[in-house]
């Protein structure tokens, strides 16, 4: 399949993290979360104060309510001035909730901006080329934050971390740690070896370590965001809720970029009726795990519905288990891995087959059931899911 067929305009932010303990301390003090929507990516860092079980927990409140309130619709503006407004109570009324923060929130159209509290500021990556990104400070609820505005485009890249990573060798030669400045300059040597970001983070806080005498004196974490094209399918299954739409839905589905599935055989005949083009049956097997494959021209792959979707759901996130490709579920599994972002169409018509006794007695999900759960695993696959009702 030509990557011309999978690959959009839209720019994908994928991430990359790795953190590690204070030296005898089993509980990291430092968490991370990274979540997206429609619009783009939201990726966080908290810094506990102090280590052990109560900085873990300080940043693990920090990080949930900055994550909340932005998953609400909240502004990046209005959710830092909320965690601004508590860490201040917190350093005031010895609270032992206070973290250090940094919220970096990239739209899919490149726009981006991080927003740091009390925490390193963010490195720019241009060209494989990082730099120590300009701040604007700012005065939020009695507290001062800084904040950086990128344009980014595909290859384009943002570094995160905790004081745990500029501050690396203080009391080791280094008189107020390696800095910023230090790791900018330790990844661009990196990234000019050709080294992949997993491969730099290990080696980075490898380096936090050694410069340090050999034990790590705070928590630490080092995150990188990665901006590239993302990988797109459109999957279409169900007859649409009204059925004089038929020809309309089918001519928006068929306009889209990307992967392009359809499962069902009932909606299978509706693209092809809007279409004027046939469906073949391509592949047929007595085998109950191997459902019947279709071939259609303008599509990449055409299947059976709640069948396929239900054992779609059982393998999708199997990944330590070979799959069998003589199936056309397995091919639907590894394009459905392959993608970042997946749009599910789905037709809001009633199957009542799929009320049949014979569906209920080997275990099969209505359609509509199975997409939504569907979603959610792909989601925690760390997809982009997008549902449309049709």
């Amino acid at each position: 399949m030509k990557k011309s067929e999978i690959i959009s305009n839209y720019l994908y932010s994928e991430f990359f993290a790795l953190s590690r303990s204070k030296i005898n301390k089993n509980a990291c003090g430092d968490y991370f979360d990274c979540r997206r929507d429609e619009e783009g990516v939201t990726a966080v860092v908290t810094d506990g104060l102090g280590s052990g079980i109560k900085a873990t927990i300080a940043s693990r409140f920090a990080c949930s309510h900055i994550m909340t309130l932005m998953s609400r619709g909240f502004s990046l503006r209005s959710t830092v001035e909320s965690a601004a407004k508590i860490m201040h109570r917190a350093k005031n009324t010895n609270v032992s909730n206070y973290a250090a923060f940094s919220i970096a929130r990239i739209l899919s159209n490149g726009s981006a901006t991080v927003i740091t509290y009390e925490a390193p500021p963010p490195i720019l990556i241009k060209n494989g080329v990082p730099s120590v990104a300009e701040q604007r400070f700012y005065t939020v609820k009695n507290e001062i934050v800084g904040e950086s505005r990128f344009s980014l485009r595909f290859g384009d890249g943002i570094m995160l971390m905790s004081d745990g990573v500029s501050q690396a060798g203080i009391g080791h030669g280094y008189a107020k740690g390696w800095g910023s400045e230090g790791t900018a300059e330790f990844v661009g040597h990196k990234l000019s070896a050709g080294l992949s970001y997993h491969q730099i983070l290990t080696l980075l806080l490898d380096r936090t370590t050694g410069i340090s005498g050999g034990f790590l004196d705070d928590d630490t974490t080092a995150v990188f965001l990665s901006c590239r094209a993302g990988r797109v399918m459109h999957l279409m299954t169900g007859p649409p809720r009204d059925k004089y739409k038929d020809e309309e839905v089918v001519k928006d589905f068929m306009s889209q970029e990307g992967i392009k599935v359809v499962c069902g055989s009932t909606t299978a005949d509706i693209v092809s009726k809007a279409t004027g083009k046939t469906v073949e049956r391509q592949k047929v097997s007595p085998a109950f795990f191997r459902p019947p494959k279709y071939y259609m021209q303008g599509l990449d792959l055409v299947t059976e519905g709640a069948i396929v979707l239900n054992q779609l759901y059982n393998i999708v996130a199997l990944l330590d288990v070979d799959l069998d490709m003589e199936s056309c579920v397995s091919e639907l599994a590894i394009l459905m891995r392959v993608c970042d972002i997946i749009h599910l169409h789905v037709g809001g018509a009633e199957n009542t087959g799929h009320n049949d006794i014979a569906f209920a007695q080997i275990g099969i999900i209505p359609r509509r059931k199975i997409v939504l759960m569907l979603a959610e695993k792909l989601r925690e696959m760390g997809k982009l899911v997008i549902l449309h009702e049709l």
